[in-house]
């Protein structure tokens, strides 16, 4: 174990805070030299544990202190985006995440549509019709105009190399997002 017991000293807790949904969560990750050791990460609410995810290591030999640290950085993106799923709304399906995307668009909702946005985006992360108006939304409602703009972008270009029909009239949809 004084492989483990090495590592743990030169490592340090990773520690992070996530706003899901309008809760703030303390997302906390170290590494545990139990035997077997194992990486530990805590999704914190006012300092009570409500999630957690828990990563074993092997027992045997000398862990790279890098291996470790991958890790520890993977378990940490893991959990936060487990917590995205739970907040987000996954009963819907992808044409009526878009039908209710651009209902609450046409209706002058744009907060509603950026929380739609932002779960369709979290169900279905290489879907670029869904980062399209995700960046839009970001930009027309939190003002966030460079990162929305750059995600609208490369929505355009994901979309594009995943099809081969240039005269595709769905542009149109990527472009008006972009303006």
């Amino acid at each position: 174990m004084k492989g483990a017991e090495k590592t743990t000293k030169k490592l340090t807790d990773l520690e992070s805070y996530t706003n899901v949904k309008g809760v703030k969560y303390k997302i906390l990750t170290k590494l545990v030299p139990n035997k077997p050791p194992f990486v530990l990460t805590n999704a914190l609410i006012n300092e009570n544990v409500v999630d957690s995810i828990k990563a074993s290591l092997p027992s045997k030999g000398k862990i790279p202190v890098n291996v470790v640290k991958k890790l520890m950085r993977d378990e940490h993106e893991k959990l936060k985006h487990q917590l995205k799923l739970k907040h987000a709304t996954t009963n819907l399906s992808k044409s009526e995440f878009m039908r209710k995307i651009r209902r609450h668009i046409s209706n002058a909702n744009l907060k509603d549509a950026l929380h739609l946005s932002e779960d369709a985006r979290v169900i279905h992360p290489d879907n670029p019709f869904f980062s399209s108006y995700f960046g839009y939304l970001e930009a027309a409602v939190l003002n966030k105009k460079r990162e929305g703009l750059d995600l609208c972008k490369t929505a355009l270009n994901t979309y594009q190399s995943q099809t081969n029909n240039k005269e595709d009239s769905y542009y149109s949809y990527f472009h008006l997002n972009i303006g």
